[in-house]
């Protein structure tokens, strides 16, 4: 008798034809024979369904695809895909993300090394459609492995949403929080801590982030920010233990939109921003004045000094990143 567990990736998809192909293709082709994908259909006005339907005829039991129903909204369609996966482990991927080969197989290595492993990331390749690429995991900053919900409430998603499993008796029985329309990753990931199981990180490229300009990101770049607070308030009302890490993430968040205001030269709300962000917490971090001297700089400089102090950051990130993966391997 098999002692490997069954995996299942939920694949949440809302109007996205020209990609699910790929997406799909890239979960159901994994080195991993117990595999189930949960793929949920948001009420597409495209023929993401009929795609979805099609697959689910050529694979059967191995794709249970969910269509028919009116659009719920991210997190409503995400807790529907959730509630239909039957695995021990549950992976998560956007209906225009990539999964990587041998992705399943080395996450599944890694908890099984731990039962007190309940969340496990990994570095993702971003990818534009002019070709561009990157590394995400080059820009975290704070630890990438450890136990309890305090660096993941402290320094934000620690991991791209595509690049987590999660072990599912961790997951809340509610699942994602139905208060949060857009961004409820986030503090899906933090309730799968609260126990204080352990999280960590496979060192390896084992996904794809696609950027265009119809992703949730940025046409709901807003309502996901307000998510965001929304996530600290809801975690301080119920953990009165977890305020002074509330407040540390909050002043991050302040110190994010303040710097992507100045980069945008919007340099008053830059300030309104960074102001906050050092009231809040005035030990939160030695960029915050900076950001706020270069604020009031004349217009045409901010932004190109700006963009050079960022680019000296990400390259001071990115040997950070380099030396953790020597270490690793």
């Amino acid at each position: 008798m098999t002692t490997d567990p069954l995996v299942s990736v939920a694949v949440i998809a809302y109007n996205q034809e020209d990609f699910i192909e790929e997406t799909l293709n890239s979960a159901l082709g994994q080195n991993y024979d117990r595999l189930q994908v949960v793929a949920a259909d948001d009420g597409s006005t495209d023929a993401t369904a009929k795609i979805l339907t099609s697959y689910q005829r050529r694979y059967g039991g191995r794709l249970v695809a969910l269509t028919g129903v009116q659009n719920l909204g991210v997190t409503g369609n995400s807790n529907r895909a959730l509630a239909a996966c039957s695995g021990d482990l549950v992976a998560f991927l956007g209906g225009d993300d990539l999964l990587l080969p041998g992705k399943i197989s080395a996450q599944v290595a890694w908890f099984g090394d731990d039962p007190r492993r309940v969340l496990c990331g990994h570095d993702v390749e971003h990818f534009e459609p002019d070709g561009t690429r990157w590394l995400h995991s080059d820009r975290l900053t704070g630890p990438t492995e450890g136990a309890g919900p305090e660096v993941f409430i402290v320094h934000g998603y620690r991991f791209v949403a595509s690049s987590v499993m999660v072990r599912r008796e961790s997951i809340p029985l509610s699942g994602f929080d139905e208060r949060l329309g857009v961004a409820s990753d986030w503090k899906l990931w933090i309730d799968c801590l609260l126990s204080g199981g352990m999280f960590g990180y496979v060192p390896q490229v084992l996904g794809r982030y696609r950027h265009h300009k119809e992703q949730v990101t940025l046409t709901k770049r807003n309502e996901a920010w307000r998510d965001t607070f929304i996530t600290l308030a809801l975690i301080e009302s119920d953990h009165e233990d977890l305020l002074g890490a509330c407040r540390y993430g909050r002043a991050r968040l302040y110190e994010n939109r303040g710097v992507q205001c100045l980069m945008s030269g919007d340099r008053r709300r830059a300030r309104k921003f960074l102001s906050q962000a050092f009231l809040t917490v005035p030990q939160q971090s030695w960029k915050v004045p900076f950001w706020w001297t270069l604020s009031f700089l004349p217009g045409i400089m901010a932004p190109g000094l700006g963009a050079k102090a960022q680019w000296l950051v990400r390259q001071a990130r990115a040997q950070r990143g380099s030396r953790r993966r020597a270490r690793v391997g």
